[in-house]
C-alpha cells in the first residue's frame, strides 16, 4: 500500500506530522520552505530546480539523489552519495543536537551516506552498532545563490518512516534546522524538552499553544522561535486573558509555569 501514496503526498505529511501547515507550490516564494521529493525533482526543467535551490527547501535522500545526478550538488552541498543498506552497513542509530541525543535507526530499509561539500554543516552523524561513524543523518548548506538547504539521509515515503522517524527529540532537531533555513515560517519549536508548541499568528501578534504529552508535569518550560518582545496573556480556566509574566535568556523566553500531563497552556504575544 505505501507504494499507492507519492513521494510528493508523503513529504506533505511528514511536514503537517511536524506541525507545519503545506499546500502544493506553484511558484517559489520568497522566505517560504520548498520540500521536494523525488518527483518534484524530476518534473522541473534546469531553470526551474536552480530557481528553488536559491530559496529555502528540504530534500529527502531521493530527491538528493537526483539533484546530484542532474550536476546541481554543489547547490545542496553535496559531493557524491551512495545507499547503505541496514543488513549491509549495519546502521544502527543517530546522533543530533551535537551529540546529546540519540535516536535509533529503524526507520529505514536503507540510508543515503553523503559526502559534504566545503562549508556544508553536518548536523547529525548516523553510526554503526560498533560505534563506527557513517556519515551525516542531516546536512544544512547556503550556497552561492543565498538558498539554504537542509537534506537528510532517509527516504520521506516509507512505513518504517513515520512509524519510527517522529521521536519528540527528533522533531525539535528537525524543527530548528527548518526554522534556520527559512525564519519566516512558523512549526513547532520547543527548547530542550519533549513538549509540543504549535504557533499561529493572530492580528499583529502570535497565538501559541504548549501541549505536554508526557506523563509527568512541566514545572517550567522555554520557547526560542522568534516571537514578539512585547506582553503575554495566557488564558485561564474561566475562559479569560490574563498577563503572564516571563523572563528571557539568550533570546529565549522562560515561563515558571507548570503544565500537568496530557494538559495544555495557551498564551498570546503582542
Amino acid at each position: 500500500m505505501n507504494e499507492l501514496c507519492t513521494r510528493a503526498a508523503a513529504m506533505g505529511e511528514a511536514l503537517v506530522t511536524l506541525g507545519m501547515s503545506v499546500r502544493f507550490a506553484t511558484a517559489v516564494e520568497p522566505g517560504r520552505l520548498t520540500a521536494m521529493s523525488s518527483q518534484t525533482v524530476r518534473a522541473l526543467s534546469d531553470a526551474e530546480l536552480e530557481t528553488v535551490l536559491s530559496g529555502a527547501c528540504l530534500l529527502d535522500a531521493e530527491a538528493a539523489a537526483i539533484v546530484i545526478e542532474r550536476g546541481f550538488g554543489a547547490l545542496i552541498g553535496v559531493k557524491s552519495v551512495k545507499w547503505a543498506e541496514l543488513e549491509e552497513s549495519g546502521f544502527a542509530y543517530e546522533e543530533t543536537v551535537g551529540g546529546r541525543r540519540m535516536c535509533a535507526q529503524r526507520c529505514s530499509p536503507r540510508i543515503m551516506l553523503m559526502e559534504p561539500s566545503e562549508g556544508a554543516c553536518a548536523e547529525s552523524t548516523i553510526f554503526r552498532f560498533d560505534r563506527t561513524p557513517l556519515g551525516p543523518g542531516a546536512l544544512t548548506f547556503k550556497n552561492r545563490l543565498g538558498g539554504r538547504s537542509v537534506v537528510i539521509a532517509y527516504t520521506v515515503a516509507s512505513g518504517e518512516f513515520f512509524m519510527a522517524w517522529f521521536t519528540n527529540f527528533r522533531r525539535d532537531f528537525m524543527l530548528r534546522l527548518l526554522r534556520e533555513a527559512a525564519p519566516g515560517e512558523f512549526g513547532c519549536a520547543v527548547s530542550e524538552t519533549p513538549l509540543h508548541l504549535y504557533l499561529v499568528k493572530h492580528g499583529s501578534g502570535t497565538f501559541a499553544a504548549v501541549g505536554n504529552p508526557t506523563p509527568d508535569k512541566v514545572e517550567s518550560f522555554e520557547i526560542d522561535a522568534g516571537l514578539p518582545s512585547g506582553s503575554a496573556k495566557r488564558l485561564t480556566a474561566s475562559g479569560a486573558w490574563e498577563p503572564v509574566e516571563f523572563s528571557r535568556h539568550d533570546g529565549r523566553l522562560r515561563f515558571d509555569r507548570v503544565i500537568a500531563p496530557l494538559e495544555m497552556e495557551y498564551l498570546i504575544f503582542e
